[in-house]
């Protein structure tokens, strides 16, 4: 069952059971911190993407991920070293043709993944669902952990009320939420099956 952005401002007001102007008009900077504590917490199918890249460039911007799964590298797994590495293998791949079999190889900096050359680039990870609104009702939270969304968004509304007790018994509840979502989310990981081509080396 999913739920709108809409409906999660009303629901935080009815059950939180405040009246005061102060408190309901502060529901969206709750919605909004729910948000974000789902963004640490949260790892379900939802929010999985795969984006390929086809690009002239050495260097990809991933800061539309959150986490990295896998990457795949003109159609094998790539291989994830250091930077100083890659910056190496490009520099010998101009004299030794031979090193060509490691331009599969990657490296992380920052936001970027750094190639060794420009390839086709495959990245699986998870994304930071658009942020819901008035005016974006509904992404992945909406979709798939409704109850843990409205449960963060009671819990900062208790504690901007100063009810610690609530603030407690609702971040308990959509903790649990959020980790019985993750354990669904890792049960279908581990059965699960991908066939990737690989090279082999040796």
């Amino acid at each position: 069952m999913s739920t709108t952005y809409n409906d999660l401002v009303s629901n935080i007001k009815s059950w939180s059971g405040r009246t005061d102007s102060q408190t309901i008009n502060a529901i969206p900077q709750f919605i909004a911190a729910a948000q974000t504590k789902l963004d640490s917490e949260l790892k379900i199918g939802a929010m999985s993407k795969t984006v390929t890249y086809n690009t002239d460039s050495v260097s990809i911007d991933m800061s539309e991920f959150m986490t990295v799964d896998s990457v795949t590298i003109s159609e094998l797994v790539g291989t994830a070293t250091s930077y100083a590495d890659v910056t190496a293998l490009r520099v010998a791949l101009a004299n030794r043709p031979e090193l060509a079999g490691y331009d599969f190889h990657y490296a992380t900096n920052g936001n970027n993944i750094e190639l060794v050359k420009p390839a086709s680039v495959t990245i699986t990870g998870y994304q930071k669902p658009p942020r819901i609104s008035q005016g974006v009702q509904t992404n992945a939270y909406t979709d798939a952990a409704e109850n843990a969304l409205l449960w963060y968004g009671l819990a900062y509304c208790a504690m901007f009320s100063r009810d610690s007790d609530s603030a407690n018994s609702w971040s308990a509840m959509a903790d649990k939420e959020v980790q019985e979502l993750n354990a669904v989310s890792d049960q279908f990981k581990k059965t699960g099956t991908a066939k990737v081509k690989r090279r082999g080396y040796f």
